[in-house]
C-alpha cells in the first residue's frame, strides 16, 4: 500500500499545481488603467531632469538586472532623438541599484528615482519592463509589457 501512497501523492501534487499555474496563466499581467490620472508623482533626476514644457510622457519601469529592460535601451534612445520635442521619455528606476551608473553609460533620456513606491503601487508592476503612455492632461492613453514604439508613436500624436 505505501508503494502506491508517495507517487499517488505526487501525482496530486502535480495535478493541483498545474491547475493553479493555469489558474495564474489566465490572469492578466496588469490591470487596465486606461483613462485614469496619475497620482502626485515623486521622482528624483540624478543625471538630467526632463524638459519642462507639457508633453505626452512615456515611463519606462526598468532594472539593471532585466535583460528584456537593456535591449530596449538603444529602440528608446532612438525614439528619444526623433520625438524629444514631442515627447517626454522616463526612466523610471524600479530597482536604483545600479541605475544611475547605467543610464549614465547608455541612456540618452532622462532616469528618474522614485522617492516613495506610488507610481508602482498605481500600476502594481509585476513584471519588468512596463510601460505607460500619459497625455498632456496626466491621463493613461497607453500601456503595456512590449516596447510598441509603433502604438505609441500613434497615440502620442508623433
Amino acid at each position: 500500500m505505501t508503494k502506491f501512497l508517495a507517487p499517488a501523492l505526487a501525482f496530486s501534487l502535480f495535478a493541483i499545481a498545474a491547475w493553479l499555474s493555469i489558474e495564474d496563466a489566465q490572469k492578466p499581467l496588469f490591470a487596465s488603467h486606461i483613462g485614469q490620472k496619475l497620482p502626485e508623482i515623486k521622482l528624483d533626476f540624478p543625471l538630467v531632469k526632463p524638459q519642462e514644457q507639457t508633453l505626452p510622457t512615456l515611463y519606462v519601469f526598468w532594472a539593471p538586472w532585466c535583460p528584456i529592460c537593456l535591449s530596449e535601451v538603444p529602440h528608446l534612445n532612438e525614439l528619444y532623438a526623433k520625438a524629444k520635442d514631442r515627447l517626454k521619455i522616463v526612466a523610471v528606476a524600479a530597482d536604483p541599484n545600479g541605475a544611475v551608473e547605467l543610464a549614465r553609460e547608455q541612456f540618452r533620456y532622462p532616469l528618474a528615482i522614485p522617492k516613495d513606491r506610488t507610481l508602482i503601487e498605481f500600476f502594481d508592476i509585476q513584471v519588468l519592463p512596463f510601460h505607460a503612455l500619459a497625455g498632456t492632461d496626466g491621463k493613461i492613453i497607453w500601456e503595456g509589457i512590449d516596447l510598441d514604439i509603433k502604438e505609441i508613436s500613434s497615440r502620442a500624436n508623433l
